[in-house]
């Protein structure tokens, strides 16, 4: 394992707990400087750590304190819009443009302004980063809950299951080189939709 993205949305226990539910603030961190005393002692730069912190109005006002710790640590820090602008709406917009450069608050000023959705980016993980079950079974990216695409790594194999035929037509859809197929996950996925409506399509060789 080469990186590993830490969802972390705020930066004590209250803050955390509110969108990660029943999760403990004080055992990620504590979690984290285990890894890092790893790394120390065979004097590794892998794994590289991410803090990904979604940004709510209730956790906002801990952004500065996230990155300082995220420093601290050793982890790049990376500030994310949520996935409902209803819940927990951000609060005070100059403060958080100060603190993240965002210009679009919510996923639909986001979609407005740039002409597309929102995590489009998350269906390049079928070519750079193929998304994993705990498993074995072959999700292809990170937003997929609701299907698979029929291999699996641990008896199929990593290769094998990462390239099978249902992974390489749905690479095809999502670059607009084939329609879209009732079977494969993306078909019914609002990022894929949005783009079949706009025909704009992965560039990816």
């Amino acid at each position: 394992m080469r990186a590993l993205t830490c969802s972390i949305d705020g930066a004590s226990q209250e803050s955390y707990r509110k969108y990660r539910v029943r999760g403990d603030f004080d055992a990620v961190i504590r979690n984290i400087e285990i890894l890092n005393s790893y790394k120390r002692r065979y004097e590794s730069d892998i794994p590289r750590l991410r803090w990904q912190f979604v940004v709510f109005g209730h956790n906002e006002h801990e952004i500065p304190a996230a990155c300082a710790l995220a420093e601290k640590m050793g982890m790049e820090f990376h500030s994310k819009l949520s996935w409902d602008s209803k819940i927990s709406p951000i609060r005070d917009r100059e403060f958080v443009r100060s603190q993240t450069g965002w210009q679009s608050f919510t996923r639909e000023e986001y979609e407005h302004e740039h002409g597309k959705k929102f995590g489009s980016r998350i269906c390049q993980q079928l070519w750079d980063d193929p998304q994993i079950n705990w498993n074995g079974k072959v999700l292809g990216c990170c937003r997929n809950f609701w299907g698979d695409f029929g291999g699996n790594a641990f008896t199929d194999g990593l290769v094998n299951s990462i390239n099978n035929k249902k992974m390489e037509y749905a690479r095809k859809m999502l670059s607009g080189q084939a329609s879209a197929r009732h079977d494969i996950p993306c078909s019914t996925c609002e990022i894929y939709v949005s783009m079949r409506q706009s025909s704009k399509f992965l560039l990816k060789d």
